[in-house]
């Protein structure tokens, strides 16, 4: 078989234009279209990987916020406890004051209730003794001892100090020389002048004297010239005595 020159220029001819309409409404189209594609996944790539860096920055902030509010969560633990350690130990020193409180209040309570007792027990020993010792003074009481108190109480008359005489003549020249001498019993009429001498002699005047009787003074006298009172006598000395000892217990 020989080649025959034209026909083997036709069939390049042929192969070039065929080439080149391939080229022109094939090959460029779909290239045109596989870059495009490329374009389209190289865009759609971009945009994954950066969703993926926006995702994992997201994820990186979201882990430090959860580390800090973890701290967070760990300071305001600590600080509850801090403050709750300081109002339980708080609460723990006003219970134990009050309980200090209450103790005392107790023992102040306990310490009135003993005193009172004490001296309830004081009193009504005053009270008891007290009524042995009038009950033994009365049986004891006589003219004779009237007449030794009647002597003593003379004896501090004339022992008064100018001051005091000079009180007492005020005072009987105001009740217009009125002396009321008040005995346990009824005193013999030598005791009765003695004691009128020496007032008189003192008041530098006569007064005039009253007698009455009350036995309660057990022994001695009372002898008034208002507001004077001059008491020498068991029964005021024993309730002196007696008062004396309870408004000290």
């Amino acid at each position: 078989m020989e080649l025959d020159t034209s026909t083997f220029i036709l069939e390049l001819i042929n192969f070039v234009v065929l080439v080149w309409l391939l080229n022109r409404f094939l090959f460029k189209p779909i290239l045109n279209i596989m870059d495009q594609r490329q374009k389209q996944i190289n865009l759609s790539n971009e945009a994954v990987a950066q969703k993926q860096k926006d995702a994992d920055l997201l994820c990186e902030r979201y882990e430090s916020r959860l580390d800090e509010w973890e701290k967070e969560k760990q300071a305001a633990h600590s600080e509850l406890l801090g403050e709750l350690a300081v109002e339980r130990e708080k609460a723990l020193q006003q219970t134990r004051e009050a309980i200090e409180i209450e103790k005392i209040r107790l023992r102040a309570q306990e310490d009135k209730k003993r005193a009172d007792w004490q001296r309830m027990v004081e009193s009504e020993a005053l009270k008891q003794g007290a009524l042995f010792t009038t009950r033994l003074l009365t049986k004891l009481s006589s003219s004779s001892l009237d007449a030794s108190i009647a002597k003593f109480l003379i004896e501090e008359i004339n022992a008064l100090p100018e001051e005091k005489l000079t009180e007492l003549r005020k005072a009987a020249e105001t009740q217009a020389g009125h002396i009321q001498i008040i005995s346990a019993r009824p005193f013999a009429t030598d005791v009765k002048n003695d004691i009128e001498a020496v007032v008189n002699e003192q008041l530098g005047t006569a007064g005039n004297y009253s007698y009455s009787v009350e036995p309660t003074l057990l022994s001695g006298l009372r002898l008034h010239v208002d507001p004077w009172v001059m008491r020498a006598n068991l029964g005021d000395e024993l309730e002196a005595f007696v008062d004396s000892g309870i408004h000290h217990a």
